[in-house]
């Protein structure tokens, strides 16, 4: 099976909160309102398909469980147990429920899986939308409990105006939640382990509250406030956005020829805005906006066009 650049078909996810940018500004395909789409996943929950080229119609995992590892991922990516993140966009007509997710260690011990360190890169933001970090002051869990109860747990939260560039970093512990009216990257551990605290009480699907998981959210939540820095907004041809164990996300504007070798490590490109070509030294693809591709190690590539687009690797 010969190695080639691989145009990724998303996972989309229809959750309550969803909006409708992503199929009209963002070229997703599915129903009228979607809330996620998993651009590069190889999680059980959603596996990220091919599409076009040799290998169109697998998926993603099928292809990297048989090419060789310095072939497919890198060598530096083989050293983690599974395969290390998963890329998002996520449109929200409402906020999301109050949540927060677990550190390894006790996701390992309780869930089987891995913990959730993430990034939100803001695409778009209405007027006055934001997201919500951590605590305004430190509390108690009695004080969390009570706010649940009274619905007032948001009250406590701290509120962080969002503007198109803003990079907001969440580690494993950190209550939080998006605001409506965003449209969101967001890069992640291979994880789908997600405690909500409260949800305002909203029916699912189903016509019932959605589940909440008080306790086990409150054994791994963070009580103080929010301490990550926030980078300020720049306008570079090349910005690092941020940087984890699992996943490293760089921004870069391009004009003309854009070419790339990583040798040692796989890397995802998710197009921000432009159009051009995409390339490796036999698949071509034109690229849009919206539009995510996984490069494998060592694959000289080519982007030709004006485009913005996120380079994530590990």
């Amino acid at each position: 099976m010969h190695i080639e650049l691989l145009k990724l078909n998303p996972v989309v996810k229809d959750y309550i909160w969803g909006g409708k940018k992503l199929k009209s500004v963002w070229n997703k395909k599915g129903g009228e309102r979607i809330a996620e789409t998993w651009e590069l996943s190889l999680h059980p929950d959603g596996l990220t398909k091919v599409e076009g080229g040799s290998y169109d119609g697998k998926t993603l995992k099928e292809l990297l469980d048989v090419w060789p590892v310095e072939k497919s991922i890198g060598k530096s990516a083989s050293l983690f147990p599974m395969f290390p993140m998963i890329v998002k966009l996520l449109d929200t007509s409402d906020k999301l429920s109050i949540q927060v997710h677990p550190n390894d260690d006790y996701a390992h011990k309780h869930e089987n899986q891995f913990g959730k360190n993430e990034a939100w890169y803001i695409l778009e933001a209405e007027e006055g939308a934001g997201v919500y970090l951590g605590f305004k002051e430190k509390v108690t869990k009695d004080r969390v409990k009570q706010s649940i109860e009274d619905g007032t747990l948001l009250d406590l939260m701290q509120f962080y105006p969002a503007k198109p560039g803003n990079v907001f970093y969440i580690p494993a512990g950190t209550v939080h939640s998006l605001g409506a009216g965003l449209t969101v990257a967001e890069i992640q551990q291979n994880s789908n382990v997600t405690y909500r605290l409260f949800d305002y009480n909203r029916p699912g699907k189903d016509g019932q509250p959605r589940e909440l998981h008080i306790d086990q959210a409150l054994e791994v939540a963070n009580l103080n406030p929010y301490d990550v820095e926030i980078p300020k907004i720049e306008k570079r041809l090349l910005r690092q956005i941020t940087t984890d164990r699992y996943f490293k996300v760089k921004e870069i504007t391009s004009s003309g020829i854009y070419k790339r070798k990583i040798d040692d490590i796989f890397c995802a490109i998710l197009f921000l805005d432009g159009n051009g070509e995409i390339t490796d030294s036999i698949t071509k693809y034109d690229f849009k906006k919206g539009d995510a591709y996984f490069v494998p190690a060592g694959l000289p590539f080519k982007i030709t066009g004006d485009a913005r687009f996120l380079e994530i690797s590990v």
